[in-house]
């Protein structure tokens, strides 16, 4: 979020909200791969911890 954040503020281009919202989710999954988040719940309990 911050890469894209800083592209639109300071290099003057933006991006697609697909490509935003893929980007989320790659970090989501990369988190619950690090944490061994196992089942829905817990994915639950990581979002509202953020």
């Amino acid at each position: 979020m911050w890469r894209e954040r800083n592209e639109i503020c300071f290099e003057d281009r933006s991006h697609c909200i697909h490509k935003v919202k893929w980007n989320c989710l790659v970090h989501l999954l990369f988190w619950c791969k690090k944490l061994c988040i196992v089942n829905v719940d817990q994915i639950v309990e990581l979002i509202g911890t953020l």
